[in-house]
């Protein structure tokens, strides 16, 4: 389960929330994963277009290895919407990082135990792709 901490973190984000509401607690939720005395950091990057809610980036050192994009539930319901988010992460893990790109995409919700259980293990396999590379 994921630490009280970080529960109550998204707790706080309003129904009528803007992407300055995700960033603590998506911050908080990142750090639980990537320790701050690891090689890696999270970057929260400030939207560019109004197709997503929030994007955070997992560096560990100069280029991104896994992005997470926080779109609204309504992309859910357009088959052409998913397909398109991850046309566009594919690409920009792809121009960053010739080496590993990995990718991911699901209708689950982070906190409830099946994305609890999920979210986790994608980092450590890209934790794990990201030491092999460098060993």
């Amino acid at each position: 389960m994921w630490p009280e901490k970080v529960l109550r973190q998204f707790a706080t984000i309003p129904q009528s929330s803007s992407e300055s509401d995700y960033q603590g607690p998506y911050n908080k939720l990142l750090y639980t994963l990537f320790f701050a005395d690891s090689d890696f950091v999270a970057v929260f990057r400030i939207p560019t277009s109004y197709d997503f809610i929030a994007m955070f980036e997992i560096w560990p050192v100069n280029r991104p290895v896994f992005i997470l994009e926080l779109k609204p539930l309504s992309h859910l319901t357009v088959p052409s919407k998913p397909r398109a988010a991850d046309k566009q992460i594919r690409t920009r893990l792809s121009d960053q990082n010739e080496l590993y790109c990995t990718w991911g995409r699901w209708a689950v919700d982070i906190l409830e135990p099946a994305g609890e259980r999920r979210f986790p293990k994608m980092f450590q396999a890209t934790k794990g792709k990201c030491a092999a590379l460098d060993g």
